[in-house]
């Protein structure tokens, strides 16, 4: 099981979720004006992702990563590779990797916990 972390603010629909312990030094990921992800210092694994109008995102089919075209090729390819996979694609699903589109996804919290 993953140690998991959510904080939710309903006044301002904002949602973090931590995933394992904390790192004091990590990468941040804007994947777009919404979505933030942040990565181990290596690049290994999400440690945090956070949902700015998280609810308002649930009601759209698909959300478009915009700020990874500005990314180099390997830095997008891995972390479509580390959204794919658990605990983060309990909150995300990558529908199309070319297009960089994504569906935001309301996990049952055993579901995202056993990832």
């Amino acid at each position: 099981m993953t140690s998991l972390r959510l904080d939710y603010d309903a006044e301002d629909d904002w949602l973090d979720i931590g995933f394992g312990r904390e790192e004091t030094y990590s990468r941040s990921y804007a994947l777009n004006d919404h979505i933030t992800v942040y990565t181990d210092p290596g690049g290994g694994r999400i440690t945090r992702i956070t949902f700015a109008e998280y609810a308002r995102l649930l009601m759209v089919n698909e959300t478009e990563f915009t700020s990874l075209r500005d990314e180099e090729a390997w830095v997008v390819d891995d972390l479509l590779f580390l959204l794919s996979r658990a605990p983060a694609s309990s909150f995300l699903e990558v529908i199309d990797e070319r297009a960089l589109i994504a569906r935001v996804k309301s996990p049952d919290i055993m579901e995202a916990i056993e990832a």
